[in-house]
Formats: C-alpha cells, structure tokens, sequence
C-alpha cells in the first residue's frame, strides 16, 4: 500500500514538472533566440602567421531580413589619424578597379567632395551572365571623443542622374564603418562593419555567402595601404 502511495506521489511530481516545462521553456527559448539574433557571432578567425596579420570575422543578424551584418576586425600598424585618412583615399584609388592580371574591372567618379565627405558613383562591369552593377555612397569621416576612436562611416544615397536603372543592379550597399581605436602611437584596432540592404539584388544567401570571403580582403587592403604611405 505504501509503496503504491509513493508511486502515485512521484508520478504526481513528474506530471507536474512535465507542465512547468511546457509552459515555461517556449518562452524561454524564444527569448534566448531573440537575444542571440542581436549578437556578435565569430564566424572565421585568421591568426598571425610570421608577417601575415591575422583578423577575426563576425556577423549578426539584421532584424526582419534574411541578411546578416558583418564586421571585420583587426590590428593596423598606424596612428588612428593615418588609418582615417587611408581608409578615406583607398575608396577613390584606381588600382581596385583592376584585376590581378590588369584587366579594368570597372570604374567610378567623384560626384562631390569636401574635406570631411565624399560622394562617389562606383560602377562594376558584368562578366559572363552576371549584370553590370553600380552605387551611390556617401563616406563621412567622424571622431568620437567620447569612445576615443575615430574612423570613416558610409550610406547608399540617391543623386539625380544616377538613379537604378533595370539593365544594371543596384549593388545592395546599405550602410556601414571604419572605426579605429588607439593601442599606441603606432598602432590601432581597426573595425570595418558592412550591412547591406535587405531589398538588393543579388539574392540574401548570395550577399550572406560572398561576404564571408570578400569582406576579410577590406583589412588586408587597407594594411597594405597604410604600409605603402611614406
């Protein structure tokens, strides 16, 4: 008899600790889900090698859209004010309108600039069955005395007589940063951050895919041109 009470009591137990499980953890977990979506999360890492300098590639996810957020991170051997204005002239440098065999690749044209801001029309030719594409992006240089960082940030922006057309594709440039924090007078962290805009062409799991490997080549380019600066 007493053995059947006590077996009637821990099915009570595990019947109730079933319902607490089932009421609770949905939510939980969803709220977990929310929290981690607006999370950094390191996706590929390359670590120092002799004289290659490795950096660290992270991405997140951009609230209701397929696409993710990415962000490049690593050290520059210059002042924050030399990476700044290197990061500024490497948009407008001609050499990355080339390919590696010096075939021209595509081409761009300053539509304004003053001493803080840049405005340029970047065009990519097409090859094969891939369209030709184009952008508009205003770059900003900022200082933030606050964070003690300074850096470059850039928006797609809409100028008469570059407006999308249907034979080329909008490049699907949404917003993004260089931002630099000083380690010493020699040396800064640098942050390069990329979103892209939800509605671009090509497809989300194209841009999300082609990132991962594009983006990391943003540092490596912008080390090799603060090391060719006098």
């Amino acid at each position: 008899m007493e053995k059947t009470k006590a077996n009637k009591s821990n099915w009570i137990k595990i019947i109730c600790l079933a319902i607490v499980i089932i009421t609770f953890c949905p939510a939980s977990i969803a709220q977990d889900q929310e929290t981690d979506s607006h999370e950094w999360k390191l996706i590929k890492k390359k670590k120092n090698k002799k004289e290659v300098e490795g950096w660290s590639l992270y991405k997140r996810k951009v609230s209701g859209s397929k696409l993710h957020e990415f962000k490049v991170v690593g050290q520059v051997n210059s002042s924050m004010k030399t990476a700044q204005g290197t990061a500024m002239e490497m948009f407008t440098d001609s050499s990355l309108y080339f390919s590696r065999k010096g075939k021209p690749t595509g081409t761009f044209k300053i539509l304004e600039q003053t001493e803080n801001e840049l405005t340029l029309y970047s065009y990519m030719y097409g090859r094969a069955f891939v369209k030709d594409r184009d952008v508009v992006v205003r770059y900003s240089l900022y200082e933030d005395l606050m964070g003690k960082a300074m850096g470059v940030k850039w928006h797609q922006v809409d100028v008469a007589g570059y407006e999308a057309t249907d034979k080329v594709v909008r490049m699907p440039v949404d917003i993004g940063d260089w931002r630099f924090k000083e380690i010493d007078h020699n040396s800064c962290m640098a942050s390069g951050t990329f979103r892209f805009h939800p509605g671009g062409n090509p497809p989300a799991w194209m841009i999300n895919m082609m990132a991962k490997w594009v983006i990391p080549s943003e540092i490596v380019h912008l080390r090799e041109f603060v090391k060719s600066k006098p």
